[in-house]
C-alpha cells in the first residue's frame, strides 16, 4: 500500500484485534507508507464508526491529501 492510511481501532473491539491495525502499521511504516493508528479506550467495533473524534480526524486526513 503507498496511499496514506489512516486506522481507527476501539480497545475494546472483539471483532478485529487491536493485535491485526498494530501489525498492518507495521507493514506501512515498512513501505514508508504515510499513516496514523488511533486507538479509542474504551470503545468496541461498532462505537469507533459513529465517533464525532474519529469523523473529524477521518475528514482532516482526506483533507491533508488533498481528497476535499
Amino acid at each position: 500500500v503507498r496511499t496514506p492510511y489512516q486506522l481507527h481501532h476501539g480497545d475494546l473491539d472483539v471483532v478485529v484485534p487491536l493485535s491485526s491495525d498494530q501489525r498492518y502499521r507495521t507493514q506501512l511504516e515498512s513501505a514508508g507508507t504515510p499513516h496514523e493508528l488511533h486507538v479509542y479506550q474504551g470503545y468496541d467495533h461498532n462505537q469507533v464508526a459513529s465517533d464525532a473524534t474519529v469523523l473529524e480526524r477521518v475528514r482532516a486526513w482526506y483533507a491533508r491529501f488533498g481528497l476535499f
